[in-house]
């Protein structure tokens, strides 16, 4: 943390880092491009295959299917957010969230963010529990790490109120 920027970083990520994921995000499309054609031959023409590669065209077709699935879940996903670094000189934060087969990095504009906050709830049992938390002006509430203390969301509203 400076002066003029503050990150939050949940403690599991912060070991394992944004380089985990890399290069995977790239297997998805080329999986389903491998697949693809040889799936349409088998539905439009089976005569041309023949019956000998049935098993090699029906692992392709599965890994289409498992690759299409996969992407579909990654896409709708929104992911846990595991990591915000809050920069005042330019004026934006940036927000890893991670999915169970990729992340997505958001930049939003302090102008797009209504509060930085620590909200107190109840679990189902009825325990009081703190989660800091910051909502954006869509209305949208995103959770930060769990480890996140009292001190670094003070110092993200400070930030955000240009302070």
């Amino acid at each position: 943390m400076t002066a003029r920027s503050l990150t939050i970083v949940d403690p599991a990520y912060e070991s394992l880092g944004a380089a985990s994921y890399a290069g995977r995000h790239a297997l998805i499309p080329i999986l389903a491009g491998l697949a693809a054609p040889l799936a349409a031959a088998l539905l439009l023409a089976p005569g041309l295959l023949g019956s000998g590669r049935m098993v090699v065209q029906l692992v392709l077709v599965l890994i289409l299917l498992v690759s299409g699935t996969v992407f579909v879940l990654t896409a709708l996903g929104s992911g846990e957010l595991v990591s915000a670094t809050f920069d005042g000189t330019r004026r934006e934060a940036e927000i890893v969230l991670a999915g169970a087969f990729a992340h997505k990095v958001l930049h939003v504009p302090f102008d797009h963010i209504r509060s930085i906050r620590t909200e107190v709830s109840r679990d189902d049992d009825g325990y009081c529990y703190q989660q800091a938390v910051i909502e954006l002006h869509s209305g949208e509430v995103l959770a930060l790490p769990d480890a996140t203390t009292a001190a670094e969301v003070e110092a993200a509203a400070a930030l955000l109120s240009g302070r």
